[in-house]
């Protein structure tokens, strides 16, 4: 059985980087706590900050909600003449 932190991971990965900002902002939460519990660098992230997400998460698997839209990549900066 999936544990609900294994859920979160899982979920960050497969929504991908590129759209935890703005789960960030919907959820509450933190691009940077997101990071560490995806890549595995928090240890036992405490529930205030796994909560969030668990909820995010389980609002868009029941289609209450949709994921964002991944944020575009930035574009390269013109050269000056």
């Amino acid at each position: 059985m999936e544990t609900i932190l294994d859920y979160v991971k899982r979920k960050l990965r497969e929504a991908g980087p590129k759209r935890w900002p703005a789960i960030a902002a919907i959820a509450g939460s933190n691009v940077h706590a997101m990071r560490k519990i995806a890549y595995n660098d928090a240890d036992n992230p405490g529930l205030s900050t796994v909560q969030p997400l668990v909820t995010f998460f389980q609002e868009v698997d029941a289609g209450k909600r949709e994921l964002p839209p991944a944020e575009p990549e930035p574009k390269p900066a013109q050269e000056a003449a």
